[in-house]
């Protein structure tokens, strides 16, 4: 059968025979399922995106959760921000995010923390958490957390944990006792407690000690004249860990 022969019987075909076959090319996916298909992606867009909006807020809940419960578990050696802890507080800040006060979200130093609560959380996780964290709590209360709830390298099996016990680890006296050269010596270990740990390595230590006493220099935490005296200081840790 010839192309011109099937276009005349197509032609000729009823108006009822034409709207049949319509009819049956409708029921077998035309036009006739489109809207039944734009509600289903659209109920599936909306039950992804409720989804997602639970897991942001869990995650935020979680982190907020551990902030709190850390408060809580910290000894009476806890260091709290004062004038007392002003150096340490300037330094960390100095070295680790000297943008912290300024940074309306995620600030570095908090990503820092929610890495020490959460070691393998990954990047988007971190995000939003550090995000509900500074939604949540004021700035000094995170600082205040870092500097107690840091971990530096364990003793016997026991981590060492916040400043407050790195003193007495390292120096064995109490914070207050320390000189800002030990101070800093203390923020450069939190970047890689094992790999500058000053017992072991301690040509690293004083290198990464001296980079942080630049830092308050950058910052004007210290003086080119203080930076100077400290830069020739011993790093006078204790041949051995304190009990």
């Amino acid at each position: 059968m010839g192309e011109h022969t099937i276009r005349e019987i197509l032609r000729r075909r009823s108006p009822e025979t034409q709207r049949a076959l319509q009819r049956r090319r409708e029921l077998q996916g035309g036009k006739g399922d489109s809207p039944l298909k734009a509600r289903i992606i659209a109920a599936g867009a909306a039950i992804a995106i409720l989804a997602c909006i639970g897991y942001v807020l869990n995650l935020g809940h979680t982190a907020d959760k551990r902030l709190l419960e850390s408060r809580g578990t910290r000894g009476s050696d806890a260091l709290v921000l004062s004038d007392a802890t002003a150096f340490l507080s300037n330094t960390v800040l100095a070295s680790t995010d000297p943008a912290f006060y300024d940074k309306s979200r995620g600030s570095l130093l908090t990503r820092h923390l929610v890495r020490v609560y959460f070691p393998d959380a990954g990047y988007f996780t971190i995000t939003i958490m550090a995000m509900s964290l500074e939604m949540n709590n004021p700035k000094t209360a995170i600082l205040e957390a870092y500097i107690n709830d840091v971990g530096f390298v364990a003793n016997q099996g026991h981590p060492i944990k916040g400043f407050s016990a790195a003193s007495g680890y390292y120096f064995n006296k109490p914070f207050a006792q320390l000189a800002p050269q030990e101070v800093a010596l203390l923020v450069a270990l939190t970047d890689d407690p094992e790999g500058l740990d000053p017992r072991q390595h301690a040509d690293k230590a004083l290198a990464a000690r001296n980079l942080v006493l630049q830092d308050d220099l950058v910052q004007n935490v210290l003086s080119q004249a203080q930076v100077d005296a400290l830069l020739k200081a011993p790093l006078a840790v204790t041949p051995h860990p304190a009990p």
